[in-house]
């Protein structure tokens, strides 16, 4: 007999048919405890805001993101074309497309996209790394990476930063010790102090208000 009672109300589960619930109840909480370990991530719909929370998930969303936020730390997130992205906590990695908005806060985060129209990278130690256009970009508190085929406006705030294009039409740098190289860029003024600029194509205006900043371009303009 699968089960036995001793007295009304109760049941007892005997041999393999107990073995079987202890089994499935084991595997429940497994995957509550553990939802990372869901394979390709957590299917995730979107609508006009998300958030995220739970720490060490992978997740996938799926649709057109309005506003998503990431609250969490080390977690994992593929993005579809989303209207804006906030990035908080530390650690994450985001796989996204193109971003309308984006907002990078925290420490030690990773975001890539296919193109983003307006960058706000408030950030420490994190890396930002754009396949094709960012509109505007704004570099903010420390030793933050950006790299993208161009960048048509950028201010370099805060220190120790890195920035790296093929293309812009302004960059400027009211911050300390940033890197910045571009292949070809129009203008740039430089405020801050002990700041490197490398321009290697065509002619560049140039505007050195700061102290101890080496600025090499290819030509003035």
């Amino acid at each position: 007999m699968p089960c036995t009672t001793d007295r009304p109300g109760r049941v007892w589960l005997t041999g393999a048919l107990a073995g079987a619930a202890v089994g499935g109840l084991l595997a429940v909480v497994a995957v509550v405890s553990s939802p990372a370990q869901a394979v390709g991530g957590i299917p995730t719909p979107c609508d006009d805001n998300v958030t995220l929370r739970l720490d060490d998930v992978t997740y996938d969303l799926q649709g057109t993101c309005g506003t998503v936020r990431v609250e969490a730390d080390d977690t994992v997130v593929n993005l579809p074309a989303t209207q804006k992205l906030v990035v908080l906590g530390h650690g994450n990695t985001v796989h996204g497309k193109t971003i309308d908005q984006l907002v990078v806060k925290g420490r030690g985060q990773r975001v890539e996209a296919a193109s983003v129209r307006d960058a706000d990278v408030a950030s420490k130690h994190s890396t930002v790394a754009v396949d094709g256009l960012v509109e505007e970009l704004l570099l903010a508190r420390r030793g933050s990476t950006v790299t993208a085929d161009q960048v048509t406006d950028a201010v370099v705030r805060g220190r120790g930063h890195a920035l790296h294009a093929r293309r812009g039409y302004d960059a400027r740098v009211p911050g300390d010790a940033n890197r910045v190289r571009y292949r070809r860029l129009d203008a740039v003024a430089v405020g801050g102090d002990d700041n490197r600029v490398v321009v290697r194509r065509g002619a560049t205006q140039v505007r050195d208000a700061g102290s101890h900043n080496a600025i090499r371009v290819h030509r003035r303009g």
